[in-house]
């Protein structure tokens, strides 16, 4: 499966991507390391070993912690400290919204998509970007290439139902991500998702 299928087209300047391409000794050995590697990108409890810039925890939709791995309707409570508070929620919140295999063991991706805080209006995003973006994980093998990826598609910044203050917030932190920094910091939670790493404190 290729993951165009699974991802919509790019757009420009408002998509990001973090890629990785990991090559193995052969095709068995990468089918072993393809597999570990799907493991820990479905165990988002754990997302936090690879990518210490934020702390991610699966919950249901009342918001009670959830102990298992990724399944499509929970949600990912995220918190950034560094980012600060938004909408009166300390927490950013992203809703599983497809996950997606193929019959090969070579394909993998998970779509999560901002959505409102349990017990919020479904008006009040919790999360620096709009409704209309997502984030996308993928992981494909061929022969003995993995290639990781994490794609932002129409990753608008969300100001619309935000205060003077969240505005400043979210653009400020909108332009940095432009930068480059958050695609260097998904480039080092590949390598742990797929290396098994832990990050760099």
């Amino acid at each position: 499966m290729n993951a165009r299928k699974v991802v919509p087209a790019l757009r420009k300047r408002e998509d990001t991507v973090a890629h990785k391409r990991f090559r193995s000794k052969s095709s068995k050995i990468a089918r072993v390391r393809f597999a570990a590697a799907r493991m820990r990108l479905l165990d988002v409890n754990r997302w936090s070993d690879y990518a210490r810039f934020s702390n991610f925890q699966l919950v249901d939709e009342s918001g009670n912690a959830v102990h298992k791995h990724a399944e499509e309707g929970l949600l990912v409570r995220i918190n950034t400290p560094e980012l600060g508070p938004r909408n009166g929620e300390t927490y950013d919140w992203v809703v599983i919204e497809s996950i997606t295999y193929d019959n090969e063991d070579t394909f993998v991706g998970v779509r999560v998509r901002p959505t409102h805080a349990p017990g919020k209006s479904e008006q009040e995003i919790s999360h620096l970007n709009t409704p209309d973006s997502s984030n996308n994980f993928t992981l494909e093998r061929k022969n003995n290439l993995i290639i990781a990826k994490v794609i932002g598609c129409k990753a608008v910044t969300n100001t619309e139902h935000s205060s003077f203050v969240e505005k400043i917030r979210h653009l400020t932190t909108s332009q940095v991500a432009w930068l480059g920094g958050s695609t260097t910091q998904w480039e080092v939670f590949l390598e742990g998702i797929v290396n098994g790493r832990e990050s760099d404190p």
